[in-house]
């Protein structure tokens, strides 16, 4: 595959000012039509999970593993922690110098954090929004709307959920998803030369 996306034949302007041109066909929508908030309990057999921007959400021992360090689990129980599903996505502390993180693990995660589900799982590709909502136009977009957030605040899904979002057809964004799987790949692999 060539170092660049190919272009497409046609665009249009979204009206969306974070967005700009995008591609003809490809529809906008509200986070909260793409995403809901859930607030399942957590299982007692769920693992804890961080929400970290290096590793997405994981487990709090495979990140004390990776990083070498102590966390802090929850030793007195999970009471009041959230279910999360496996490609759920989560809103943390730090989302607006991040972005929001995909989970890849069914597990349980601390009361701070917002989970979000796709409404329309069958209708989307997680690797395609765990690209999108990493991009830095999407968290320079995400700050824009949390003026004023302070270390340890949590944006709110209300804040989120009024984000207009790109939704290219299901086909589209794993399309997309493969190809910068790809180039993440290369460029990790071009670093790793050096």
């Amino acid at each position: 595959m060539s170092g660049k996306y190919p272009r497409y034949p046609a665009y249009k302007d979204s009206g969306v000012e974070w967005l700009g041109d995008v591609p003809v066909g490809w529809k906008l929508g509200l986070g909260k039509r793409l995403f809901e908030q859930k607030r399942d309990p957590a299982f007692d057999s769920d693992d804890q999970l961080s929400a970290t921007q290096k590793y997405g959400v994981i487990p709090q021992r495979l990140f004390m593993a990776l990083e070498d360090q102590k966390v802090t689990l929850a030793l007195a129980g999970t009471d009041g922690f959230k279910h999360i599903n496996k490609n759920d996505f989560v809103i943390s502390l730090r989302s607006f110098q991040g972005g929001i993180e995909w989970s890849k693990y069914s597990g349980c995660v601390s009361p701070a954090y917002t989970v979000l589900r796709m409404a329309r799982a069958k209708e989307n590709s997680p690797a395609f929004w765990a690209y999108l909502l990493k991009s830095s136009a999407f968290i320079s977009k995400l700050r824009s709307v949390t003026e004023g957030i302070r270390d340890g605040k949590n944006i709110s899904y209300e804040q989120f959920s009024g984000i207009l979002l790109p939704v290219p057809d299901l086909s589209e964004q794993q399309a997309i998803a493969t190809f910068l799987d790809a180039e993440t790949a290369r460029i990790d692999a071009l670093i790793a030369e050096y």
